[in-house]
């Protein structure tokens, strides 16, 4: 009875807004006719329209007053009968039956509601449910047109994507072996033919939209990865650091997203539901802002997410990198050519150790520490004697006009603060940090005067720019000392998890010493 006065209440206000319509339409069409002679009356009448603004502004209010009875509905009742709704309408459609107005709103409405009611367990924001509202409610006016199958199908399958996104984490075991299944699957079901060819491994910075095989991994030893996955993960890439954060689950997508769902960027597996995902302003405390990372190949990709099964093969990738890197003081590693540890100058003399180094990628910083064959992660101290400066900080001196005031446009910090300091071709001054997650979000131009293409030519000069001074104090009873120093990506400046070095090199310490390996570079280089 209740959800029967509720129809007739909302099409007793349908009506009275069209009524309302058609009498500021006849008003207009007079106005018109008392400045027209009559001959141009007829032809007024059939070109003229009603105004945007009023048109705008009675489906605002219409839609406002949907939504208040939308929220009003019990959602146990609407939860029953959607569910009823659309069965109901399925059965119609294999009948070859019509969907009456009654029936087409009512299901429309219920559906929102039961929307409504999932945002607001998943803590959506308000602008996401409006989305979902506007979407609902195109599909209540197409009635009656030829778009209004297609969008009541269309709704049907956004009401049920919806309701089935998980409420509570799932088992990180257990997802790792639904996207494996899931990259197997669907990488038959895009290549049937793939029966004897060697499978394309997950790549970071993955230029297809081919799906890509993670290599069998003992299901003990994965399980031990699994329970050692951090919450947060850092990789290198051309454009600079993505620096993830684990999502489980991941939230419900905006109404232009849902149907396409979250998609793996590394191995290109669909509809994944938990998943780590690239942050920005990333605070454990917080819900931090997810990033707008974007590739010039995938421009209509938002976002950078990884599965699970991938982020347990980079883990265990960088896992083993670090300790055979440890465990050999000879070799040196570089998660990719976006990486590198360049020494430029290097002396010892007693028990301290003073070194220039360039480090890449963009926005990574030096770490530095004694390395020990039996641990292969840094110590948490290790900062204690290790001193770090930027050899490119702000010097206003060296700029006309500059104060010690001047700020960076973008976190309108100062720039004198000891960070990296980079000024682009265009002679405006931005915190290297700030212009790595400022690209990730936007085109290459300026982020002061616009001009384009200016950070091109900078990240080419990564090395340059990205170079620092480091004392190491050494231990009064060493004789021999095994320093390494590698890129770290954190934002912080903290180590976590060996996903934050990125490339790492050891220099052996026995005894007082100067080298320039710059001079010594440009020696052995050939000659052009």
């Amino acid at each position: 009875m209740k959800i029967s006065f509720f129809f007739f209440l909302l099409f007793y206000v349908d009506f009275l807004l069209c009524l309302f319509v058609s009498l500021v339409y006849l008003r207009i069409c007079l106005c018109h006719s008392k400045a027209k002679e009559p001959s141009e009356i007829a032809s007024s009448i059939q070109c003229q329209r009603r105004p945007r603004v009023v048109s705008v502004w009675i489906s605002r209010a219409m839609d406002s007053a949907v939504e208040d009875l939308i929220r009003a509905m019990d959602i146990n009742k609407a939860k029953h009968d959607s569910a009823s709704l659309w069965r109901k309408i399925r059965n119609m459609r294999e009948e070859s039956q019509t969907v009456d107005e009654f029936l087409f709103k009512r299901v429309l409405l219920c559906s929102a509601r039961c929307v409504l009611a999932k945002l607001e367990e998943s803590g959506g924001a308000e602008e996401q449910w409006i989305g979902y509202l506007d979407f609902f409610m195109e599909a209540v006016r197409s009635f009656g047109t030829r778009y209004a199958d297609p969008l009541l199908g269309t709704c049907e399958e956004v009401f049920h994507l919806v309701l089935g996104y998980p409420e509570k984490p799932r088992d990180l075991f257990h997802e790792y072996l639904f996207c494996l299944s899931a990259q197997r699957h669907q990488c038959m079901g895009m290549n049937p033919n793939l029966a004897g060819t060697a499978p394309k491994c997950p790549m970071l910075e993955n230029k297809s939209t081919e799906v890509a095989l993670v290599p069998e991994v003992p299901l003990n030893e994965v399980r031990q990865y699994v329970n050692d996955l951090p919450q947060r993960l850092t990789f290198p890439l051309q454009n600079g650091v993505v620096r993830m954060r684990l999502g489980n689950p991941l939230p419900i997508p905006d109404v232009g997203y849902v149907r396409g769902g979250y998609r793996c960027d590394t191995c290109c597996i669909s509809n994944i539901q938990v998943a780590y995902q690239a942050m920005l302003y990333d605070d454990m405390d917080k819900a931090g802002v997810r990033s707008a990372v974007h590739f010039r190949n995938l421009a209509n990709r938002v976002g950078f997410d990884m599965c699970v099964a991938c982020a347990v093969y980079f883990y265990r990738d960088a896992v083993l990198r670090l300790s055979q890197f440890l465990g050999d003081h000879s070799r040196t590693f570089r998660v990719g050519p976006d990486a590198d540890v360049q020494l430029h100058s290097f002396s010892s003399e007693g028990n301290v150790v003073k070194f220039t180094v360039s480090i890449l990628p963009w926005g990574a910083r030096p770490i530095v520490w004694i390395a020990d064959k039996e641990e292969y992660n840094p110590p948490a101290a290790w900062r204690l004697a290790v001193k770090i400066e930027s050899c490119n900080q702000y010097d206003p001196s060296r700029r006309n006009g500059g104060s010690d005031d001047d700020q960076c446009a973008i976190c309108l910090q100062l720039l004198a603060n000891g960070t990296p300091v980079l000024e682009t071709p265009c002679k405006h001054c931005f915190h290297v940090d700030c212009v790595q997650e400022m690209r990730s979000m936007m085109d290459d131009e300026c982020p002061f005067c616009r001009r384009e293409n200016v950070f091109t030519s900078c990240v080419n000069l990564t090395s340059q720019l990205n170079m620092y001074k480091v004392q190491v104090d050494l231990p009064n009873e060493a004789k021999e000392i095994v320093l390494a120093v590698g890129s770290l990506l954190t934002s912080d400046g903290e180590y976590n998890n060996p996903t934050n070095i990125a490339a790492c090199r050891s220099i052996l310490v026995r005894h007082s010493c100067i080298m320039d390996f710059e001079a010594e570079r440009k020696k052995n280089s050939p000659v052009s």
